[in-house]
């Protein structure tokens, strides 16, 4: 990519395999783009023991620097046999520098720090304090234990929120540059591999797109371990940007206590809610601002999907409720006591009827005429559902209507009808 900086690393390459001797290595040069597009090229060599690879095939490539630093290459592909020059090109998909681990399967680290644009604003404690004392200005910088939020998210493993600062000075401090910022961490009593860690990275990288409304992920991974902190090992991978901070869904309205409660249940039922919320993410931060009937598809799906997995049965006093007609209307009459449920003035016939006749993509002339078909309408409706399940995925994670109700106030969360401009349809 244009402007990007590039960072390389020049040294010599083998691949790690039960299969393949790690005598045959060769020399080559590893770079990496800012969005964490890397390439290994590895020089042209006519001995015997150089490096085979086969197209279609995965690799993994260790590799020592000019400085004796280990470098780990996971998922490395051949991009083509060799250039006009002799050169093989490599594509690589993840990378971690300071260390040699075999797999991503391995256990090998006990704790992992995840940097986030937008963490600060779920997560925020001051770490700087200002004063005056006659005509000066006094800066306090520090932090404590308070800024730390631990939570036991099951045993053995804590999901840590927690306050920091970084400050420059140049020189003479002719310039003072201080940033607070926040971080997430996953701590364990016993090493997990870089594949246990990513899945509940991507745990808390939902909720956090939950709570702000809009995708986040992470800019930035390090891994450690307890009995040596300061030995980091930076891991490199594809880097996705972070959508802007939409409004805050899950904000002040609940205590830090209450909080570490949400978040022990988010990743208790996780493995459940995923789907409903990957359809909620689907159609409405990755639409680009449009949506139709794909996006209102997903969004009743996922309605559909909440209700047979944590509602049906449980909180129908036993019933077992089949037909979309009486899960809609159930949902609405258990959160009724929520302000915008109460005015969101849903027609059930009429999403029955759109769910059907899009669905099943009925031909025209066996449409029954009840379906949306204008599109402003069609995103009014998709919105509305989006609402209810909104709530229904905050419940699951512990909230009391009460919160619920807060929350959608404060964020804020609109009723669509408020907004009447056809234009930009």
């Amino acid at each position: 990519m244009k402007n990007e900086e590039i960072k390389t690393w020049s040294g010599v390459w083998w691949v790690c395999s039960e299969e393949a001797s790690n005598e045959n290595r060769t020399y080559g040069t590893l770079s990496v783009t800012d969005g964490g597009e890397m390439i290994l090229q590895l020089e042209p060599t006519l001995h015997e023991n150089s490096l085979k690879f086969r197209l279609s095939s995965s690799y993994t490539i260790w590799g020592i620097d000019k400085y004796n630093v280990k470098i780990t290459l996971f998922n490395v592909y051949l991009k083509n046999y060799t250039s006009n020059n002799g050169v093989k090109t490599l594509l690589v998909n993840y990378m971690l520098v300071g260390e040699h681990v075999s797999s991503m399967d391995t256990p090998c680290f006990n704790c992992v720090t995840v940097k986030y644009s937008n963490l600060k604003d779920f997560f925020f404690v001051p770490q700087v304090q200002m004063s005056y004392k006659n005509d000066i200005v006094l800066f306090e910088v520090g932090s404590s234990k308070k800024d730390k939020l631990n939570i036991p998210i099951e045993e053995g493993t804590n999901w840590v929120l927690e306050g920091n600062y970084y400050w420059e000075a140049k020189t003479r401090c002719q310039e003072v540059i201080i940033q607070q910022d926040t971080d997430f961490s996953i701590e364990c009593q016993s090493e997990k591999s870089i594949t246990e860690f990513n899945k509940q990275i991507g745990e808390f990288s939902a909720f956090l797109s939950l709570a702000l409304q809009g995708k986040q992920c992470p800019y930035k991974i390090c891994f450690s371990n307890s009995s040596d902190k300061l030995h980091t090992i930076d891991f490199y991978y594809n880097i996705e940007k972070s959508d802007k901070c939409r409004c805050h869904l899950i904000g002040n309205s609940v205590s830090l206590k209450r909080l570490s409660i949400i978040l022990k249940k988010w990743h208790k039922n996780y493995a459940q809610l995923f789907p409903i919320y990957s359809y909620l993410e689907r159609s409405s931060f990755e639409n680009n601002g449009t949506l139709g009937i794909p996006e209102f598809l997903l969004v009743e799906f996922a309605l559909e999907g909440y209700f047979k997995r944590f509602h049906n049965k449980t909180k129908t006093d036993g019933k077992d409720l089949r037909k979309l007609k009486d899960q809609m209307r159930t949902l609405l009459d258990y959160y009724a006591n929520i302000d915008i449920i109460a005015h969101l003035n849903l027609d059930i016939n009429t999403i029955v009827e759109t769910r059907d006749a899009y669905t099943h993509l009925f031909p025209d002339n066996e449409k029954k005429g009840c379906e949306i078909q204008d599109v402003h309408q069609l995103w009014i409706n998709t919105e509305k559902l989006r609402i209810l399940l909104l709530c229904c995925i905050l419940d699951s994670m512990g909230f009391t209507h009460r919160e619920i109700d807060t929350n959608f106030k404060k964020a804020p969360i609109l009723n669509p009808e408020v907004y009447k401009n056809n234009i930009m349809f």
